[in-house]
């Protein structure tokens, strides 16, 4: 019985997922998303502390900075406990901090995926991220506020407002520090150098200048987890190698897509700005993410900040592509994507079986 809600729960919400998101984008109605970001934050704040991984080590840090024991609270930001101590001590709830920091998640990257819509297929967006990154983010909870709240700062990149992607990059790191690789995807403007202001191009090389300084960081950052490469052990699955190559397939359909063409020649430079660094963060982020085939810890977390666009870059092709391509294609890529999410709840490799609610 306790098995069945469980794939009653997850389940219903995928089709909650497609439902509200297909007729959010049929009738433009932005009130639609927020059933689904609503949905997806209660499932996560209403669940026992037995589901996922990492809640049970959450909520118990929880505790220690509840009562200003942050010592005791330890692999955690200083900042992120501040964070924490301030709303805790205004409704002291492990389940109501857990369901605040879903929110935020799932509320950022929803809402970019609208703001993508006019490119990508929001209800394809919002399913494959469903199916792909849900349970991940009851896991990796503030590595995953931060990897939404990066995500939906590249929206200043199109725009070229490289300082409010920085501030975004700033906010993320007060939740999870591995953030500062949201500083790489500001080397994706040189795309569009032609486009840019004196005074952003002069911004930029200000940039460059800097990225030594960046790399001592993230080198020092990396130095934390240099244990995760201490034990190289090859386990080679098929997922990522099969995705690798539907990527080369999809990136030749493009190319030899009228349609697609079309598409893009027809729309804003800032929109296909979003396009086109979709094919490299997405391909960056499943090489980053095939880490975890040689080294077995969770160092491909860092790939979360490049994977979450895999939504991004098959909304793209399936909405903008002939329907003779599209429909083996889509079956291809849904089946694919099926299969990762079956595989984690029938393996429980998440930890989130069986879902229970909280007491």
């Amino acid at each position: 019985t306790v098995m069945l809600l469980s794939y009653i729960v997850y389940f219903g919400l995928l089709i909650e997922c497609w439902i509200f998101s297909y007729f959010a984008e049929k009738r433009n109605r932005k009130l639609l998303i927020w059933v689904i970001i609503l949905s997806l934050t209660m499932a996560a704040g209403l669940r026992a502390y037995s589901v996922g991984l990492d809640t049970p080590s959450y909520v118990e840090k929880f505790s220690y900075i509840y009562k200003g024991m942050f010592s005791y609270a330890y692999g955690l930001e200083e900042s992120f406990k501040y964070i924490c101590y301030g709303i805790l001590h205004v409704i002291p709830n492990a389940s109501f901090l857990l369901g605040l920091l879903a929110l935020i998640t799932h509320a950022c990257i929803i809402l970019r995926f609208w703001e993508l819509r006019g490119i990508a297929s929001f209800p394809c967006m919002v399913v494959f991220y469903y199916m792909s990154f849900y349970f991940m983010s009851l896991n990796g909870i503030r590595q995953f506020v931060a990897v939404a709240i990066v995500f939906w700062g590249t929206r200043y990149l199109g725009q070229k407002k490289f300082l409010r992607f920085i501030l975004c990059i700033c906010i993320a790191a007060l939740f999870h520090q591995t953030a500062i690789v949201g500083f790489l995807l500001l080397l994706l403007n040189a795309f569009q150098w032609k486009e840019l202001q004196q005074k952003q191009k002069l911004l930029y090389i200000l940039f460059i200048l800097c990225v030594p300084l960046i790399i001592v960081l993230l080198s020092n950052k990396m130095a934390q987890y240099s244990r995760y490469f201490s034990d190289l052990s090859i386990n080679i699955g098929l997922i990522v190698p099969v995705k690798l190559a539907l990527w080369m397939l999809c990136m030749l359909l493009m190319a030899h897509s009228a349609m697609y063409q079309e598409f893009l020649s027809s729309i804003h430079a800032s929109e296909k700005f979003d396009v086109r660094i979709s094919y490299i963060i997405y391909l960056f982020g499943l090489l980053l993410v095939s880490l975890g085939y040689f080294f077995p810890t969770f160092i491909e977390r860092i790939s979360w900040y490049f994977y979450v666009y895999e939504g991004v870059f098959y909304g793209a092709l399936l909405k903008n592509t002939e329907r003779g391509t599209k429909i083996p294609i889509s079956c291809g890529i849904f089946l694919l994507i099926a299969y990762g999410f079956w595989y984690s709840l029938s393996h429980d490799s998440q930890g989130v079986m069986p879902y229970l609610f909280i007491i």
